[in-house]
């Protein structure tokens, strides 16, 4: 997992990547907790602005500002789901192709991976960066316009009265809290599939490396064994190496 390890580190800091080493244990159970934990702070902030839209109804500005936030929720509770449901799948995946046909074999094949690599996290790191600042300069931005002024950054609908100062600070923060995991957990999403992809354009180019390299490798076992390599020997290992090909084009199709 080492090309998307970021994005991996990312979604199990938010309870999105259950390691599989904590089959048991107060580890187990504790990470249980914290993910259900997660989901509750995002869906209710997610849920508590879908209410609040109803109030924006007769509005354009607001309604299409409102609706902005809470499509961006809508999306990464979706994603949520399907990273729980679907996080064994995507594991499975990233440990086949480092295995068997698709390990690099020579030092090029190695350079054409380690590039993958870097690219790939080179992304993350960015995207990551952006991400994070953006919400640490609206929630400098907040502290500094709308605390004093006892209000929300974002309209929400709450099932209590923030006329207290306990209350409306316990809002404020579950919106803080909130926007960091949901700019998180999309950094994390959104750079580990396009990193998926990556990994299987990388594939695709060290089996572009294998077939070219084919004639130069029948020619060097040629050259090698002079006299003592036959017609028959050469057919057998080009059959060998097409027929290694072969298998690892089906088995990145699959």
């Amino acid at each position: 997992m080492s090309s998307v390890s970021h994005s991996i580190f990312l979604l199990r800091s938010f309870g999105m990547w259950y390691c599989d080493d904590w089959l048991t244990g107060w580890k187990a159970k504790l990470y249980i907790v914290y993910t259900v934990f997660i989901f509750f702070v995002v869906y209710s902030f997610t849920l508590s602005h879908l209410l609040m839209l109803y109030a924006f109804i007769n509005d354009a500005r607001e309604f299409a500002d409102a609706s902005f936030v809470l499509l961006t929720c809508i999306a990464t509770c979706g994603k949520m789901f399907n990273m729980i449901s679907k996080r064994k799948t995507i594991g499975a995946l990233l440990r086949t192709v480092q295995e068997g046909l698709f390990r690099p074999r020579d030092s090029e094949e190695f350079a054409i991976n380690d590039e993958s690599i870097h690219r790939t996290r080179l992304y993350t790191c960015l995207a990551g960066v952006l991400a994070e600042l953006s919400c640490t300069l609206l929630t400098v931005l907040s502290l500094a316009r709308d605390f004093p002024r006892r209000e929300l950054t974002h309209e929400a609908w709450l099932p209590f009265s923030t006329a207290t100062p306990v209350a409306y600070t316990i809002a404020f923060l579950h919106q803080i809290y909130a926007r960091y995991i949901v700019a998180s957990i999309n950094i994390g999403f959104d750079c580990l599939i396009p990193g998926i992809m990556i990994i299987t354009s990388t594939q695709l180019a060290i089996f572009k490396h294998r077939v070219r390299k084919i004639h130069d490798v029948v020619e060097h076992a040629r050259n090698s064994y002079n006299d003592t390599f036959h017609l028959k020997d050469k057919v057998y290992m080009e059959q060998k190496l097409i027929g290694s090909c072969v298998e690892h084009h089906c088995a990145i199709f699959q």
